[in-house]
């Protein structure tokens, strides 16, 4: 039987709670709800994300007080605040970060060459990264092959979900995202301005996203592709955590997991790079197997056509 392996980002470990924020993310522009924003404390624990109507609750901790929140969203500035300001504030407003886009002529793709990248089986599924405990990005990096030239365009997505050994794979969501390398090697700009919302059945182990609409070409310095875990009452789920007490004695609690759970493979420490979001920033994520030279990645093919 193989062993299945899950890797929880953080855990949360902080159980007194003192205040909680309660407010509304909308558009600067338009006034309109903004959803799925992912707000996070810098330099904490704590983090939740704006529902589809763009109101969100979240919990504040006494020694959290004197730092600041971060909010960020696809198509809008980032934008931060003191805890101090968001305990008192009802409507926060974002700043679009597409002012208007230039007209751009789209030839027709033929689509008669097509290559997959990092193609997967059942039998390559280690486990999985996952469910976290606030919003959360991890973002697998394709490097940039000169073969892609014949086949330049991004067709699609497959990515695997954890079967659940570890966790509640229930009916959920998530958001994809696609993002070009910065001057640091970790994520910078989106790539695809439109959200990507995935739609998870409970008993599903993998999802196709079509991209071709898109018309999305492989950037020369390589891409990341993320996958955004969304801290909404729709994916909670109760589970628990272990630790050690002050007194040295194990304890287990009970604390709010959000679904999915996505699917781990291996591969090459030099073909891939692994990033995650959280706290406010990007970070690097490796986590190395027991062969050499190799990491645990999240499970994502990417196809690619002409």
């Amino acid at each position: 039987m193989k062993l299945k392996l899950l890797f929880f980002l953080l855990p949360l470990f902080i159980f007194a709670q003192e205040n909680e924020a309660k407010g509304v993310v909308l558009d600067a522009k338009t006034g309109a709800p903004i959803p799925y924003v992912n707000i996070s404390i810098v330099n904490s624990k704590a983090g939740t994300s704006s529902q589809e109507d763009g109101s969100y609750t979240l919990t504040i901790y006494n020694e959290d007080l004197e730092k600041s929140v971060r909010l960020s969203s696809l198509g809008y500035h980032d934008k931060e605040i003191t805890v101090v300001d968001l305990l008192k504030t009802v409507k926060i407003y974002l700043q679009p970060s597409i002012e208007e886009l230039n007209e751009v002529l789209i030839s027709k793709k033929i689509e008669d060459q097509f290559l997959e990248i990092n193609p997967l089986r059942k039998d390559n599924i280690y486990g999985g990264f996952g469910a976290g405990t606030r919003p959360w990005n991890i973002g697998l990096y394709f490097p940039y092959r000169a073969n892609y030239q014949q086949t330049q365009y991004l067709k699609s997505l497959t990515v695997h979900l954890n079967e659940g050994v570890f966790t509640d794979q229930r009916d959920s969501k998530f958001r994809i995202r696609l993002y070009t390398v910065g001057k640091d090697g970790l994520p910078d700009e989106d790539l695809i301005f439109q959200n990507i919302i995935i739609n998870v059945g409970k008993d599903q182990d993998l999802v196709f996203i079509d991209l071709s609409r898109h018309s999305v070409t492989f950037p020369t310095n390589g891409l990341y592709v993320a996958l955004e875990g969304l801290a909404i009452p729709y994916n909670a789920y109760e589970g628990t955590t272990s630790f050690v007490n002050p007194e040295g004695k194990r304890e287990t609690r009970k604390i709010t997991r959000y679904a999915p759970s996505f699917a781990a493979t291996s591969a090459l420490v030099r073909d891939h790079k692994v990033v995650f979001y959280v706290d406010g920033k990007w970070w690097n994520y490796n986590v190395n197997t027991p062969a050499d030279q190799k990491m645990f990645i999240p499970a994502i093919t990417l196809t690619l056509s002409n």
